[in-house]
């Protein structure tokens, strides 16, 4: 098994090859990981990425890691 790619707490984007799996979260930018350092942020090939809806509630994901890249360390979420 490879080394994942992103990192517990790493802010992502989720991309366009996400659109079949979560299409209303697509653009969105979410955080790798679940909430606490010892919770799972990699699982079976899969990310879990947090994210915060405008609503205030957070929502997590899992999705492959093709789904998922790099977001500006600008972004303001």
């Amino acid at each position: 098994m490879s080394k994942p790619k992103f990192q517990p707490g790493q802010r992502v984007r989720i991309g366009e090859s996400a659109s079949e799996l979560v299409p209303q979260y697509v653009g969105m930018v979410g955080h790798i990981g679940i909430g606490s350092i010892n919770a799972p942020a990699y699982y079976q090939g899969e990310y879990f990425v947090s994210v915060r809806l405008e609503t205030g509630a957070n929502v997590v994901l899992r999705l492959p890691e093709r789904c998922l890249s790099d977001a500006p360390s600008n972004f303001n979420l």
